[in-house]
């Protein structure tokens, strides 16, 4: 059974947790027990908060692929760890998952700052870049990651950190997971839509995204849920991307599958890829973990979806 928050006694004579003050970790993790612990590290004189999923580790000690997992706004690491399901794929297939907290008023209502978005984050500039560039830096000395294999996903809010980071940092990253998020907006009272500049390199990027999300649209324009933004939606985010990676303008292939189309874009500069995943509902939310006993196909697992694609990525 998967341990949460509390370290066994045997882990605590091994691995002590992370320091609050510069997030070290003196020990590797012992072998045979998953564990998800708390740590911090500071940021621009704020202490930041995440949780780290270490799975059951082979007796090699070889390095493990890290996925960073971004909450959406108003959520939590510790609530995207719940009802993603990413700590129970990594235990299953063999990865360390890190769940970063953004933040917040007294631990809610939290936000990252994506540039173009949202609340008090975006608005005092909170350092959030640099927070993912910390962690990315200093859990590989933690414990045993392939710096080759590190990956970004990211949800809503924590979707738009996600695309701001891919095309501000794309060396840091294998490949790059956004679900319901977008890649622009114009706030009401704005002249232009803000987004971001081109990456300097390619960076394969999967875009998931609901038919029916009333908050970001599928087309892009006006949100339904928010009368005071226009958002750029998956749709723009695919054509972003594919220009930054030089793929090809047609799509190499479309086809349905896992309850939704998929259209992806292969012929792209040094091994990159596009792919657009758009299911048939489930709104502006992470999709429940099982299946709708009346429909035909199964409801999409987004970790098994993600996980699916960016594995087959290595940072060059």
């Amino acid at each position: 059974m998967r341990k949460s928050m509390v370290v066994p006694i045997i882990l605590l004579l091994t691995l002590p947790l992370l320091n609050a003050a510069c997030g070290t970790l003196t020990a590797k993790p012992v072998s045979g027990e998953p564990v998800t612990m708390t740590g911090r590290i500071k940021i621009g004189g704020m202490n930041r908060s995440y949780r780290i999923f270490l799975p059951a580790v082979r007796s090699d000690d070889s390095a493990l692929p890290m996925v960073l997992m971004l909450h959406g706004a108003f959520g939590s690491a510790r609530e995207i760890e719940k009802v993603s399901g990413f700590s129970d794929l990594a235990n299953r297939e063999g990865f360390v998952v890190v769940y970063p907290d953004g933040i917040g008023l007294f631990g809610l209502l939290r936000h990252w700052n994506a540039g173009f978005c949202c609340g008090r984050a975006m608005r005092a500039g909170w350092d959030d870049m640099g927070f993912l560039l910390k962690l990315i830096q200093t859990i590989p000395r933690q414990v045993p990651v392939d710096p080759q294999r590190v990956y970004l996903m990211g949800i809503s809010n924590g979707g738009m950190l996600a695309h701001r980071f891919a095309a501000e940092h794309p060396e840091q990253l294998a490949a790059v997971t956004l679900a319901a998020a977008a890649v622009g907006a114009r706030w009401k009272g704005q002249g232009e839509t803000a987004t971001f500049a081109p990456p300097p390199r390619p960076v394969p990027v999967l875009i998931i995204h609901a038919r029916d999300d009333d908050m970001i649209p599928l087309e892009g324009g006006q949100s339904q849920s928010r009368a005071d933004v226009e958002f750029l939606g998956p749709k723009d985010a695919a054509d972003f991307w594919c220009t930054c990676n030089g793929c090809a303008p047609s799509p190499t292939e479309h086809f349905r599958r896992q309850g939704g189309e998929w259209t992806r874009w292969s012929a792209c500069r040094e091994g990159a890829e596009v792919a657009l995943f758009v299911v048939d509902q489930g709104g502006h939310a992470w999709p429940k973990r099982q299946s709708d006993p009346h429909s035909e196909e199964p409801v999409a697992d987004w970790a098994e979806v993600a996980w699916q694609f960016m594995s087959r990525f290595k940072r060059p």
